[in-house]
């Protein structure tokens, strides 16, 4: 007599698929999480005193180099010692931003740049730095920062900065690929070769890849994108377990508390806007225009190595008052 075999029921159909897939899973482990990276910006050196007292010993005219290379030091030292993890990336601003806010001036977009590494103008064409805080090769502690830039003289560059590690602009391509594939993956041989991109490839090998870039501060959704943008968006194409963040989460926060230079610098702009008014009072005569008096005051703030970021106002009235007239009276004065 034949028995009749009855087909296996849906579930069994499917339990039959899974069983066997839940133990190679069982098998093999599930591949571990990557350790979340805060955002909270972390504690870092500061102490207001002993940077005031620096500041009374800095000769803005003639400021000491070295001086100045221990105050970029410093203040990207500062920024490592703030940044939760990952690593950061802040390029320079060649492209002259439209005016938005009155507090803008034409480079205000590359200040960042310029903070950490003193370098503006042509200097700081086509170029980007790279902080690390990790770790060498043999896993002793070490701060990367490394320098890329167009200029001829990386030596020079060198000197102005204090960074040792300058390199050209080219070499950013490469040791940000290079850096990109997971560290598990890489050979010693390949760690001894490029030992940069393995330190940043280890940063990111048990942790979200997180790579802080500088944003556009002062951006206008119209405005033609600049071009490092397009940068920041190939790294997500390729790459699309990086966490891209806004640089300026850590440096607003660093840079909101003056250094000994900065401090310099704020006095030295009140004194010039205290000149650029007394040397107008003492030139302006009835018969004078509210625009020639603002440039008398304007003149003094260039003479005096002042960038303006929006032209003086002379009134003699409120903003809300009267319109003004084309010359000043006697009585006035």
């Amino acid at each position: 007599m034949r028995h009749r075999r009855e087909s296996p029921s849906p579930l069994i159909s499917c339990l039959r698929g899974v069983v066997p897939v839940a133990i190679l899973a069982s098998l093999l482990g599930s591949a571990p999480a990557r350790a979340q990276v805060p955002t909270e910006v972390r504690a870092f050196d500061y102490d207001f005193t002993r940077e005031n007292a620096l500041s009374r010993q800095i000769d803005l005219d003639a400021p000491d180099p070295e001086t100045l290379r221990d105050t970029f030091r410093e203040r990207r030292r500062r920024v490592m010692q703030a940044m939760p993890g990952g690593a950061m990336l802040v390029f320079s601003v060649e492209w002259v931003q439209p005016r938005r806010l009155e507090f803008q001036v034409q480079h205000s977009d590359n200040h960042d740049f310029i903070y950490l590494t003193g370098l503006e103008g042509l200097q700081s064409v086509e170029s980007a730095l790279l902080l690390l805080p990790g770790e060498d090769a043999d896993g002793s502690p070490r701060n990367w920062e490394v320098l890329y830039s167009s200029q001829s003289d990386l030596a020079q560059l060198s000197r102005i900065t204090g960074i040792e590690d300058v390199r050209p602009f080219e070499a950013l391509e490469e040791d940000l690929s290079v850096a990109m594939t997971d560290y598990r993956d890489w050979r010693i041989t390949q760690i001894r070769r490029w030992p940069l991109p393995a330190a940043l490839a280890r940063e990111w090998g048990e942790r979200e890849k997180v790579l802080y870039l500088n944003y556009p501060r002062f951006f206008r959704l119209g405005m033609p994108e600049p071009e490092r943008l397009a940068v920041f968006d190939r790294f997500r194409r390729f790459s699309p377990d990086v966490e891209l963040r806004d640089a300026a989460d850590v440096l607003d926060r660093v840079r909101m508390l003056q250094d000994g230079f900065a401090l310099a610098s704020l006095r030295r702009a009140v004194e010039i806007t205290g000149e650029g008014i007394v040397e107008a009072f003492r030139a302006v005569q009835p018969g004078h225009t509210e625009l020639e008096v603002m440039e008398m005051m304007d003149f003094v703030y260039r003479y005096r190595g002042a960038y303006l970021g929006f032209p003086t106002s002379v009134r003699r009235y409120p903003p809300e008052g009267p319109a003004a007239r084309e010359s000043i009276p006697e009585g006035f004065i």
